[in-house]
């Protein structure tokens, strides 16, 4: 894992490549550690990734108009009190 220093760094370096905003590119790699989080843990297959993130890395969009994961929850009952 980065160091907040470094990762600011990285962000600011990247973000002149792409032509995108360091936020931007903060936002995915803080999307990206989350989503690997979950495909290697016991929730794999309750979580399904959709929405706009989801379009963007398909049809490889740099910039979109919202910033957030979108899931849908499936094949389990939501118990919230035995996470």
């Amino acid at each position: 894992m980065m160091n907040a220093r470094a990762l600011s760094n990285k962000a600011k370096s990247l973000s002149k490549e792409l032509a995108v905003t360091p936020h931007f590119i903060i936002n995915h790699y803080f999307f990206d550690a989350v989503l690997k989080r979950i495909a290697n843990s016991n929730y794999k297959d309750i979580f399904i990734l959709k929405g706009g993130y989801l379009l963007s890395l398909r049809l490889e969009i740099l910039t979109r108009t919202t910033t957030d994961l979108d899931f849908s929850f499936c094949n389990e009952e939501l118990d919230i009190y035995n996470v």
